[in-house]
Order: structure tokens, then sequence, then C-alpha cells
């Protein structure tokens, strides 16, 4: 199917008042697309538009909330039009909750729901009549979350394998009916959004992304990529696509790693946000932000996620390392390595009990796994990249 190039198209955002989704917005106007924004807050819409329209672009807004399904049909009608048609769809919405899963309350979790994956329905549902007019791509963001657990994420971790499950199921569908429409899944790793400062928090600890962060601007370059060729799924992220690999080929070992590593990585010391509730049920202050708070390091570019949107490129490099990676994978099926990343997560839980890691520990540790000297403190482990970028770990 050939799809609009980027200057021809139409794109609905939804969430596009901050992060992810305002990223994609900004970039894909200056590209020459006319877009639709989406969010609660009316008035960061409003401004985003102004200031589009202002550098020579054309946009529009329908500010409200996703979990009502009248206002995504609303936001279809108003690009209807103004613009005279609909090219690509991106259900990018989503709120969070940092909190163990006994702590959260029944009505935060199903408001959870009711943005990060109904929000997704309802988008979806309001998109597929007008896609299936002139043709285009219904893009649905998840998450790594839609493959792997993450601690204090129980509600959003359900709420992305919903939306995975949802979006392949609808694929289908949609392909068998022979309908003209792309239906793609985008799963970002850990990114640096206001997402971390705008979810509701229940621990003691500041909410942040576990490293290694990517900059949004990585998804962004990658939904806007989907939007002109067709891909049925896609992974932001080399870490990402080694954290789902490790899942997939080792469970119970990824289990123990998660244990002794992400519930340290996922929170600081440093002074919490007085108003816990976040952006679950009201607009944030973050917004008009592409960008969170985190003062970490962050990786501006995924060379693993551009190889996997390159289709010459990636059968070369697959030819190119694929003895590399049978390798690698048939060393993670090993018992040493079974063994070495048991050790490592012995040495991970001695460090997140307060008790520094050593330089004995440290070479006992794995040689493709290294720990960041900014990161000891918090008992997290970054996978070198060259494990994190091997193109069968996704």
């Amino acid at each position: 199917m050939r799809l609009q190039r980027l200057s021809e198209q139409v794109i609905v955002i939804t969430g596009a008042s901050s992060g992810i989704g305002l990223t994609t917005a900004r970039m894909a106007a200056r590209a020459g697309a006319s877009v639709v924004l989406t969010a609660r807050d009316d008035v960061t819409l409003r401004q985003e538009v102004e200031r589009i329209r202002e550098q020579g672009g054309q946009a529009t807004h329908l500010a409200g909330d996703v979990a009502d399904p009248e206002v995504l049909h609303a936001v279809a009608r108003l690009a209807i039009q103004t613009f005279g048609r609909i090219d690509t769809w991106v259900n990018n919405a989503g709120v969070g909750i940092y909190g163990l899963a006994e702590q959260v309350s029944l009505a935060d979790m199903r408001r959870l729901f009711d943005v990060t994956f109904w929000g997704v329905v309802h988008g979806s549902l309001a998109a597929i009549p007008r896609l299936r007019e002139s043709g285009g791509v219904l893009i649905n963001v998840g998450s790594i979350e839609s493959e792997i657990p993450v601690p204090f994420h129980s509600a959003y971790a359900a709420a992305k394998h919903a939306v995975k499950g949802y979006t392949n199921t609808l694929r289908l569908e949609l392909e068998k009916e022979g309908a003209p429409i792309v239906v793609t899944l985008v799963k970002p790793a850990a990114i640096d959004t206001p997402f971390f400062d705008n979810a509701k928090n229940y621990l003691s600890g500041t909410p942040q992304p576990p490293p290694p962060a990517y900059a949004p601007e990585v998804v962004a370059r990658t939904i806007l990529h989907c939007a002109q060729k067709p891909v049925r799924e896609i992974v932001v992220g080399g870490a990402g696509r080694a954290f789902i690999g490790l899942t997939g080929q080792l469970p119970r070992t990824s289990d123990r790693l998660f244990e002794a590593t992400m519930f340290a990585a996922q929170t600081n010391s440093g002074p919490r946000r007085t108003d816990r509730a976040g952006t679950l049920h009201k607009p944030g202050e973050y917004n008009g932000e592409q960008r969170g708070q985190w003062d970490g390091y962050v990786r501006e570019h995924s060379y693993s996620t551009a190889l996997a949107l390159t289709p010459t490129p990636r059968l070369v490099g697959m030819a190119l390392l694929g003895a590399a990676a049978i390798g690698a994978l048939s060393l993670l099926s090993s018992a040493s390595a079974r063994h070495n990343v048991a050790r490592l997560a012995t040495d991970a839980r001695e460090r997140v009990r307060g008790r520094a890691l050593s330089s004995r520990a440290s070479a006992r540790l794995p040689a493709n796994v290294r720990v960041a000297p900014a990161q000891r403190a918090t008992g997290f482990v970054e996978f070198d990249e060259r494990l994190a970028e091997l193109p069968l770990l996704s």
C-alpha cells in the first residue's frame, strides 16, 4: 500500500499537549503536514496551534478527554471539516501511576485504563471509518511494557498489554476485510518526557525513567516514518529490545534481574512533588513541555531502531550480524550465562540494600554488562549497547 508523503498528510495526534505527542506534532508540522491536536488542556493546545501557524504550518485543535468516545468522534469531524480527510491517526494519550499493586486504588486503576487503553479503542473506532474512505495509517503507541512486567506499573503494564492485544487483533480483522488501512504498534522504551513528573505517585521517592532513557524525538521520528512506510510494529530503543529479548528467552532470569534492579532504578530521593495526584484526573503543570525533569543521560538516537526501519541496510545488517546474534542467543541459553545473570542479580540486590559495589563484585560482572558510575547508587544495571542493539533480541 502506497502512503502519502508527510508534507501531503493530515495527521491527528492524541495526547498532544506534552511529551511524545507534542514532539510528534511539532516535527510533523515542520515537515509540512497539517496536524490536528487533542488533549485535555485547551490553553496549551491553543498556544501550540498558534505557534505552528506563526511558523507557516497548518494546525487546529479540540480539547477533550480521550476517555469520552464522543470527543474523539468530534476530533475526527473537525479534521474532515478543516482539512478534508485524515491520512494518519496517532493514539498516543496515556497517564501513569507509580505504586505497588496492592496500594493503588481500584478507582485510579480504572481511570488509567479509561485513558491509556480505552482512549486507544475510542480513537481507533473514530479513525477507522474515515481512514477506510481514502486509506491511511492507524498508529497506536504501546510500550515495551506491552511485553514485559515493570514494578510499580501494574495497571500501566496491564493497559499496554491490552493495547497490544487490541491493536494486533484489529490489524487482522482489517486486513481480512481488505481495508486500505495500515495498523502499526509503536513500543517505546523509557523516554525522557513529563510522563514521570505527571504520574500519580503512591511512593515515598520521586519517579524517574529507568535508565537508559531516550529522547522523545527518537519516538517522534519513528512515528512519522511509520506514517509514510507500512510497519507492523516497532520497538523504539535498543535497551527495550534487550529487555524484551531477555524476558522472552529467559523469563525467570529476567524476573530476578528486574526484581534486583527495577525497584531502585525507577525512583530517586529528590524532593517529591507536592501534588501527588499528577495528571490522572486533570491536566498537568508540565503541559507544553517535550522533556521531563530527568537530569540523567538521555540517548538522542537509537541505531537499532534506525536499522529496523531501513529495509536494505536491515537485511545487510542481519546478514553481517547473524552469526554474532545466534552466538549471543546460544550464550544466553547456556547454564553459565544463567549463572552470570544470577550473580549479577545478587550483586544488584546487595547494592540496593546499601552495600557499595566492590571492585571484586565488578570483576564478576558478565562481559556484556556494565554498571554506569552515576547509576550505581540506584542499583540499576545498564546493558552494554552492543548487546542492546542486537537485531534478533526483539
